[in-house]
Order: structure tokens, then C-alpha cells, then sequence
């Protein structure tokens, strides 16, 4: 249901940032490089951060959840 509401007004919530970097691209341009970069690394970290708290999550309670004997 959330997603749903979020779907239809996509356009709402996403419209007014994209015009107002369209507006100051003149302003963003020259850090653009930069912020692509960060913007890049920070997903990357982000995916390695998940990945090893899956990992840890799985290991520790790692067992048979349908019998109750998970660590």
C-alpha cells in the first residue's frame, strides 16, 4: 500500500530537486566530477557495510528456525 502511494506520486517527489539542479548547473558543474565520485563510493561502502552484517546475522543465528534451534 505504502509503495503503491509512493509510486503514483513519484513525480511529486522527485520533479522539484531535478529542476532546481537543472536551474544551478551552472553552480554544480564544476564539482560534478566529485560528487559523482562520492555519490559512487558511498554505495559501494554502503553494499560492503550490508553484505558483512548479513554475513554476521547469518552466522550467528545460523540453525534450523522451523525447529526452534537456531544459536
Amino acid at each position: 500500500m505504502v509503495g503503491n502511494f509512493l509510486l503514483a506520486n513519484m513525480t511529486i517527489l522527485f520533479l522539484p530537486p531535478a529542476v532546481g539542479i537543472m536551474e544551478k548547473f551552472d553552480v554544480i558543474a564544476p564539482y560534478l566530477l566529485p560528487i559523482v565520485l562520492i555519490v559512487f563510493f558511498a554505495a559501494v561502502i554502503n553494499i560492503i557495510l550490508i553484505a558483512l552484517v548479513v554475513q554476521f546475522i547469518k552466522r550467528r543465528f545460523e540453525g534450523d528456525y522451523e525447529k526452534g534451534d537456531a544459536k
